[in-house]
């Protein structure tokens, strides 16, 4: 395996998807090859850097509340538009998305997962057919109920076998028209969730908790497209 495919097939080894003989040759690459093993390694503290940041502690709503009434009431009598949009502009850089209630590290990891898999196509293993009727059976659903759960006009593409946050779960991919969706699928047992959608990485998230599945749908679309997607899902299983 030379570098130029080492920097090619590098998205399934960070990912854990690596596996067999081309696992071997990768580690065997990265061994004999210090240039490949450093941008491996760089690759891995950005990957740590940015779950670290989304594992953060959110910040308190009622202190960006109070900074940002002191800064506007300083700056308004000079400057009262401009304090205004220095203010929202202070919450957007804060991060908007933070200040949504119960935000599920699992919704951004799942958003973050179909924006590398889906939208920027990064090498996979998907399966199809026959392979993907075998990984659905492990996750406790049929193929012919997996191309079902969702409206009629949704087709079922691809699928695969993915871990998310270290929780091994089943990534489904249709489509509609050019647009992609993504519905991950994993036992999850406990008390029923009502529908939360939220707004990630460029990314819409809609998530259901039916007591025995948790359902996460990822889709640049609509939100309202994207929470009913979740909620046909939950309503199948």
């Amino acid at each position: 395996m030379n570098c130029g495919e080492v920097r090619r097939r590098a998205p399934l080894y960070l990912s854990g998807e690596m596996e067999g003989e081309e696992l071997r040759l990768f580690s065997a690459h990265l061994e004999e090859c210090s240039a490949c093993a450093a941008e491996i390694a760089d690759q891995w503290r950005l990957d740590e850097r940015i779950r670290a940041t989304l594992e953060a502690e959110l910040v308190p709503v009622d202190r960006i509340e109070r900074a940002v009434r002191r800064r506007m009431a300083a700056s308004a009598r000079r400057w009262r538009l401009g304090a205004i949009a220095a203010a929202v502009l202070a919450v957007a850089v804060l991060g908007l998305w933070l200040l949504q209630p119960d935000f599920p590290q699992a919704y951004a990891d799942a958003a973050r997962d179909h924006r590398l898999e889906v939208v920027e196509q990064q090498p996979r293993h998907w399966r199809y057919g026959p392979e993907l009727e075998a990984i659905a059976a492990e996750s406790g659903i049929s193929l012919t109920r997996a191309a079902t759960i969702v409206p009629v006009e949704y087709l079922l593409e691809r699928g695969k076998i993915c871990r998310i946050g270290g929780v091994r779960m089943l990534h489904l991919v249709y489509a509609r028209g050019s647009r992609r969706y993504s519905l991950y699928l994993y036992s999850h047992p406990g008390s029923r969730q009502a529908l939360r959608s939220f707004h990630s990485d460029g990314e819409q998230v809609s998530g259901v908790e039916t007591g025995r599945f948790r359902v996460m749908v990822v889709t640049e679309g609509a939100a309202a497209e994207c929470a009913e997607l979740a909620q046909s899902a939950a309503r199948q299983l």
